[in-house]
């Protein structure tokens, strides 16, 4: 009975996590997604760099949607920094994909439609 118990309750904090990861997941696509309509009011993108910067992009948000969920309310000083580094390593990724002015022009077009 107790191994039952036990086996319930992890089976039900997996499901939970599940779920959670999957919302954080949906957000993080339709933010991606948002960008990039943004990005081509102003730019065309090709298809790869639609897929590299999707997949970029969504690790971002991810990253941030996490960090604002542990650091936002606890310790707003550490998000900041934190967010910054996220930021910073997502810049970093997107020069070394489609190369340095590439990447500041879909930054900027990124910025100017917000």
């Amino acid at each position: 009975m107790k191994k039952t118990i036990v086996t319930f309750a992890f089976g039900l904090l997996i499901s939970l996590t599940a779920f959670a990861q999957s919302s954080i997941e949906k957000s993080a696509i339709r933010r991606t997604n948002e960008s990039i309509v943004n990005i081509e009011k102003t730019i065309e993108l090709s298809d790869t760099e639609k897929t590299t910067f999707f997949e970029l992009k969504k690790e971002q948000v991810v990253n941030h949607i996490t960090l604002a969920q542990k650091y936002k309310e606890s310790d707003p000083d550490k998000f900041k920094e934190k967010v910054k580094e996220n930021r910073i390593d997502f810049n970093h990724k997107l020069d070394e994909a489609l190369g340095k002015a590439r990447a500041k022009e879909i930054v900027a077009a990124e910025r100017v439609n917000k």
